[in-house]
């Protein structure tokens, strides 16, 4: 044991405090929450101002990239309409559209027909077939 403090006593006397002192001083404090979304809300401030600089001083380039980031908007849209629509059934019983989890198979459609045969309504059908998003 007494070689231990021994050992310790000298890694103190040799430790510079000074130097550990500055290094404390010159330590940057430690950045709040609100801080850093003050910083990230100035750096995207930044970036917005310089693309509008570049937009002005490019007016040509920057109609294409819009015109095409539109294009890309409505297309995407168009696709997801269309999926949404081979997802929804009619049910003349009710009177209304009903969305589906995902697209009928051809089995599930051949299911539903024989339920629907043996007395049940579409909705009842396909809630008891699990097909019905929630």
């Amino acid at each position: 044991m007494e070689e231990n403090r021994t050992v310790a006593d000298e890694e103190i006397k040799e430790f510079d405090f000074d130097e550990f002192e500055e290094e404390l001083e010159n330590e940057e404090p430690k950045q709040t929450w609100i801080d850093k979304i003050k910083s990230a809300g100035g750096k995207a401030f930044s970036k917005v101002k310089s693309t509008g600089k570049w937009v002005i001083e490019h007016p040509d380039e920057a109609t294409a990239i819009g015109g095409a980031v539109l294009g890309a908007l409505i297309v995407g849209k168009t696709v997801s309409n269309i999926n949404k629509v081979e997802r929804t059934v009619y049910d003349d019983h009710t009177g209304e559209c009903i969305e589906l989890r995902k697209k009928l198979t051809n089995s599930d459609k051949v299911e539903l027909d024989q339920r629907m045969s043996d007395g049940e309504t579409k909705i009842e059908a396909l809630d008891r077939m699990h097909k019905i998003k929630r």
